[in-house]
């Protein structure tokens, strides 16, 4: 299945750089070229970086309980990943954003995904030791009232224009964005948890549920690769789909189907 994809995403790639380059030698928009399905959560992006630039406040960032090394690890990058592509969005603006972690080990990252962001768009010196935050959980777990009142407490001293909450989240979610309803500020939100999805579906501005928490180089990113990876993922999306049905269909004909394939094949 790995090489599958991996060839999956070789093969998209090429493709949708050749068709971009010939879009602008002809003075197509190359968003016609790849066409996305519309998902509230990045549709929403253009206003929070609008507003952090033009009001002069951050926009907040947090992957929650995510952390590196453990079964949280791919939406912690996930998380950071999306905040390095808003990130360098508001880099013209004065307010650098804010990004607050309850592992200790994420830290790092955030300076650095931070920090690149910024050097990426010739912007150096811009991040300070308070744009990366640590508050302790106050519990052993994923599951902190502790954190998600932090949350909301930054949330009113540092005023943000927007709030990003993509990682490790559950029901103490539930606090934060009603924060940022009170407050009206925009908001953004996606978890690896059942819980923290179905919070994020109901209260924020934009909910990012299932395989949409990991594309955010897809929709963002400017490299054929990541829109190469979004078409890997509805290929693969529709191998899987057809899999399940067969297997349904199969057991719900006690092995008839499988049977017949063989046979039909085997001629």
């Amino acid at each position: 299945m790995i090489i599958f994809v991996f060839a999956l995403v070789a093969i998209a790639s090429p493709i949708v750089g050749y068709a971009r380059r010939r879009a602008v030698r002809r003075g197509i928009d190359t968003a016609a070229v790849s066409p996305l399905k519309p998902l509230s959560a990045y549709d929403l992006i253009p206003t929070l970086v609008a507003q952090s630039i033009e009001a002069d406040r951050p926009i907040l960032f947090s992957t929650g309980a995510g952390a590196l090394g453990d079964g949280s690890t791919i939406t912690t990058l996930a998380g950071t990943g999306l905040m390095y592509y808003i990130t360098q969005r508001v880099t013209i603006g004065a307010t650098p954003p804010l990004f607050l972690t309850s592992d200790t080990s994420v830290i790092p990252l955030g300076y650095d995904i931070l920090r690149r962001a910024y050097f990426s768009q010739g912007q150096r010196g811009r991040i300070g030791v308070n744009n990366v935050r640590w508050y302790p959980s106050g519990i052993v777990g994923d599951r902190s009232l502790v954190f998600a009142a932090m949350l909301t407490a930054t949330m009113s001293s540092d005023d943000p224009a927007g709030a990003v909450f993509v990682g490790r989240f559950n029901e103490e979610l539930a606090l934060p964005l009603l924060d940022a309803q009170r407050r009206g500020v925009p908001s953004i939100a996606g978890s690896d948890t059942i819980i923290g999805q179905a919070v994020a579906y109901a209260m924020a501005d934009g909910a990012l549920i299932g395989e949409n928490l990991y594309s955010a180089g897809g929709y963002l990113g400017e490299k054929a690769t990541d829109r190469g990876t979004l078409g890997a993922q509805d290929a693969l999306r529709g191998v899987v789909i057809f899999i399940i049905i067969v297997i349904a269909v199969n057991t719900a004909s006690d092995g008839q189907l499988v049977t017949a394939l063989f046979n039909l094949i085997g001629r």
